[in-house]
Parts: C-alpha cells; sequence; structure tokens
C-alpha cells in the first residue's frame, strides 16, 4: 500500500519542530552578575564624598599651618620673662580726695599710706618696677560705664558739698568730692598702663595702689 503524501505525526509534534525550545536560562549567572555590578557602584565614591574629603584635607592643612605660624610667634625666651620683674603703679595724687562730711568713713587716703609704708618695711617697694600712673580716656571708661554716667560724674568736679552729698545719697555707701572724677580716672588708667605692660612681656606680673 502506497502512501497518500499526508503527514502522520500529531499536532503536538508539529508544533515541537517549528518551535524549537529555548536555551535554559541559568538564574545563578545573572545574581551573581548583578551582586557584582551592585558591589563595584557602592565601592565607588560619589563625587560629594571627594569633595568633601577634599575640603577636610585643605582645612587640616590650613590649621596645620596657622598653628606653625602661633609657635613661630611665641616669645620662648623664658630667662627675659623670669626676669621681667613686678610692676607697681603709686601716684599721691590718688589721696587729693575724701568724704567731706563724714571724717569716720573707712575710705579715706591713710589706706595708701598703709599699705605702701608695709610695703617699704617688707623691702619690696625697691624690688618692683615703677610705672608712670595716666589717666583713662573717655572713650576707655566707655567699655564699662554708660556716656551718661561718665558726664554725670564728670560734673560732680563743679558741685559744692550740698550737691554732692545729695547726688552720693542715690548710691550705696558712696561719697563725691571735686577731685573723684579725676582720681577714678587716674586709678583706672593706672589699671589699664600695668594690664599693657604685662601683655607687651614688659613685667611678670603688677600691682596698683589704688583707690
Amino acid at each position: 500500500m502506497t502512501s497518500t503524501g499526508q503527514d502522520s505525526t500529531t499536532p503536538k509534534e508539529r508544533r515541537s519542530r517549528h518551535n524549537p525550545p529555548s536555551p535554559t536560562h541559568d538564574s545563578s549567572i545573572t545574581s551573581k552578575r548583578g551582586i557584582k555590578k551592585g558591589a563595584m557602584l557602592r565601592s565607588s565614591p560619589s563625587l560629594a564624598e571627594v569633595k568633601k574629603k577634599g575640603r577636610m584635607k585643605k582645612l587640616s592643612q590650613t590649621a596645620e599651618q596657622d598653628l606653625i605660624m602661633g609657635l613661630q610667634g611665641l616669645n620662648l625666651n623664658l630667662e627675659a620673662r623670669t626676669l621681667s620683674g613686678t610692676g607697681l603703679v603709686f601716684d599721691e595724687q590718688l589721696n587729693e580726695f575724701h568724704c567731706l562730711w563724714d571724717d569716720s568713713f573707712p575710705e579715706r587716703p591713710e589706706r595708701l599710706h598703709a599699705i605702701k609704708e608695709q610695703l617699704i618695711q617688707e623691702g619690696l617697694l625697691d624690688r618692683c618696677v615703677s610705672f608712670q600712673a595716666r589717666f583713662a580716656e573717655k572713650e576707655e571708661l566707655m567699655l564699662v560705664h554708660s556716656l551718661e554716667y561718665i558726664d554725670l560724674m564728670e560734673t560732680t568736679q563743679y558741685m559744692n558739698e550740698g550737691e554732692l552729698h545729695v547726688l552720693a545719697d542715690t548710691y550705696d555707701s558712696v561719697y563725691l568730692h571735686p577731685n573723684s572724677y579725676t582720681c577714678a580716672c587716674l586709678a583706672s588708667g593706672s589699671v589699664l598702663r600695668l594690664v599693657d605692660a604685662v601683655l607687651e612681656a614688659e613685667i611678670r606680673n603688677g600691682m596698683a595702689i589704688i583707690r
């Protein structure tokens, strides 16, 4: 019996011949590639991180240079500092005021005289470096007092005893004298003179005998 020419294969077999199976996909390979690629992305620093590290390095170098310059500017001559001595300011003009209405007031010129005499007895006066007293400028006084207060105290130079007494009673345990303002400026300036001397390494320390 001859063949009729018809295909004896089943429909399923025919579909298999026309659509060969696709090659199997190894998911492990994709996973490994994905992990490797992700790891590489995470290990690479971002542009912001690179810039931040650069700025930190620059700041560190600047701080180091500032430190070196500061150390170079220090006076490490310890012998000179040790021999600089103690400064002393004393001016008799500071004794030119007292309480006009109460002779028993404890703040009096005798206080400075007692201090000076004790320094002489102890042999300390000659061991100090004497500095000339100076008057404080109004701008210096304004660092701690208002201009209104300074101007008020300046007017006390021209007040009589009654006016001084009335003004002094507005404060606590204070008396005023026509020379109070001048002596206050001299006392303040004397302290500032010693502060400048210490900062400029003229002396190691200092004492101002003032009122």
